[in-house]
């Protein structure tokens, strides 16, 4: 081909037609993420390119229980996330669960109850210490599932007291040496990942002696299958959080936080020294040049006291309430900084933030202190960490609470001939081991306005009574139950109490004292009742009035 007098070689290369890996490869570029460090995102270490179980990343034994040991000692010392760790637990366990038996026989849920209360009240039947009471223990549980990760509770049986159960902290289950078996930092597991055993060391008595795995003791599961009830019984409740399927122990709340809970605390530590050295005062005195110095013998500045450090330099030790004589021609000049300065309220504000949604509280709750919100913004923060401790209550009730109860059946059966015969007796009509637990609730933030808005919605058919049940955390069919047996029973007394009045003081007619004069329930928001007395009345009785109840109502 000619062009401008000059001749153009047509290039015998072609360019491959473009194939399915090449077009997979260019694709993969398209996300950033995908990528193992770009110019925005720093180089992360620890992660498995091909991907890999929870318990990967905390690899083995020593890694695991230095993040433990590390959260305690955070706990111990520093002045901020051991307390936020107990306003915590202070909301979702407050004064104790609640059990509720549902067998099918109200006398049988009467005794059962009032056994459990009996003996979850006294510190040697719940306790192998014989120290704490299972209120103790709840509290217990719920501190350390979220200061350490997990906890583990063994029910004792005839090795100890019948029925007292041995809380043990997470330190003891590891993996025991020169073992080929499938165990992840003490627990052995199945192919699907199922429990098979528990390996706990010795405990050791001696405050300075460490815990070794040379003398282990291993604890099955669970026993199979029970002959008596047909239920499976654990023998060890591990309580743990986990945020994966494939999560074996729990891990500390506090493992995000160590870096920010180590600045805050160096910052406080920081600014406490700066504000005592800002606390000092000095007196200036300025002289002129042609001031003689008196010949007293002594090298020391006149105020000051000469020390000498470890390097042998001579210093001058600076003490409270000191005078400084300053240089012939010398200007001294005293800076008074503002400390702390407003920045720094905001900084800390920010870490104790940080800390506080880590374990569920926001930060009205952190400082204990509403004045930095308005009532709106209190009460939406309340109610996002409620959100959360219910979830948290729900966790515990089916890892630790309702195989506590069951297991305690277990034993009272065996102990007891006559709650055996009533249970063999009608098994077809009453289950002995239904129940429910009842966590401890929230008063209204505003009682007044909340109670009247749930009134109106319901009136309304805006929501059902289970709904708003279940949005206060509560069981709508329990608090009914509940309801219409409390006051059936106020209803009898009443009637019993009322005729022995009557039979005692010879009343008749309408000088009886009836049920109504002794006990008055509650009457529902908006009813109006009218009761005439029996006997010749020429006005007949008044009908019930019913009143539509108003947004106005109640305030």
């Amino acid at each position: 081909m000619i062009s401008n007098g000059r001749t153009k070689r047509r290039s015998s290369y072609k360019k491959p037609a473009p194939d399915m890996q090449s077009d997979f490869s260019e694709s993969q570029a398209s996300y950033r993420a995908a990528k193992r460090s770009t110019r925005f995102q720093a180089k992360r270490s620890g992660i498995p390119s091909m991907g890999a179980s929870a318990d990967f990343h905390y690899g083995n034994d020593t890694d695991y229980l230095w993040m433990s040991e590390i959260a305690r000692d955070i706990d111990r010392n520093d002045c901020v996330a051991g307390q936020i760790l107990d306003r915590v637990v202070d909301n979702e366990v407050q004064g104790g669960f609640r059990l509720n038996c549902m067998t099918g026989d109200e006398k049988l849920d009467t005794d059962l109850e009032q056994r459990w209360t009996e003996e979850a009240s006294d510190p040697v039947l719940s306790d192998v210490t014989g120290t704490r009471t299972f209120h103790d223990q709840e509290r217990l549980v719920a501190r350390e599932e979220k200061l350490v990760g997990d906890i583990f509770a063994l029910p004792v049986g005839d090795e100890g007291v019948r029925g007292a159960v041995q809380l043990i902290e997470n330190y003891r289950c590891r993996r025991p040496d020169n073992t080929k078996k499938n165990i992840i930092n003490g627990i052995e597991l199945s192919k699907l990942r199922q429990p098979i055993k528990y390996y706990f060391t010795n405990d050791t008595i001696e405050a300075r002696q460490q815990t070794f795995t040379r003398n282990m003791s291993s604890v099955d599961a669970n026993n199979g299958v029970d002959e008596l009830t047909g239920m499976v019984f654990p023998n060890v409740w591990h309580v743990l959080r986990q945020k994966r399927p494939s999560q074996t122990r729990g891990i500390t709340a506090f493992a995000p936080l160590f870096d920010i809970i180590g600045i805050h605390d160096d910052v406080q530590f920081s600014k406490l020294v700066q504000q005592q050295i800002a606390s000092f005062f000095a007196i200036i005195r300025e002289r002129d040049l042609g001031w003689q110095e008196p010949d007293s013998g002594d090298d020391t500045v006149e105020g000051l006291r000469s020390v000498d450090d470890s390097y042998g330099q001579t210093q001058e030790e600076l003490t409270p309430g000191m005078e400084l004589n300053g240089l012939a021609g010398e200007k001294i000049h005293l800076d008074n900084p503002n400390i702390p300065n407003p920045e720094w309220f905001q900084h800390v504000k920010l870490l104790l933030t940080f800390v506080g949604i880590n374990l569920g509280a926001p930060l009205v709750m952190v400082l204990m202190d509403a004045g930095e919100t308005n009532f709106s913004g209190y009460r939406g923060a309340i109610d996002q960490a409620r959100l959360g401790f219910r979830c948290n209550q729900r966790n515990r009730i089916n890892k630790f609470y309702r195989p506590y109860f069951n297991w305690r059946l277990r034993t009272w059966l065996d102990d007891d001939p006559d709650l055996l015969r009533r249970f063999l007796s009608n098994r077809r009509k009453v289950n002995l081991f239904r129940h429910e637990w009842g966590p401890p609730e929230w008063p209204y933030i505003e009682p007044t306005k909340d109670a009247l808005a749930d009134l109106i919605r319901e009136s309304n058919t805006l929501t059902s009574p289970r709904r708003r049940a279940a949005e206060r955390g509560t069981e709508y069919s329990t608090i009914v139950r509940e309801a219409v047996e409390d006051r059936a029973n106020g209803i009898s007394l009443a009637i019993e109490a009322a005729d022995a009045i009557n039979t005692k003081h010879g009343l008749d007619g309408l000088e009886s004292v009836t049920w109504q004069h002794l006990y008055q329930p509650p009457m529902p928001q908006g009813v109006t009742l009218q009761m005439n007395a029996v006997g010749d009345v020429e006005e007949p009785a008044q009908p019930t009035q019913l009143t539509q109840p108003t947004p106005n109502e109640g305030k």
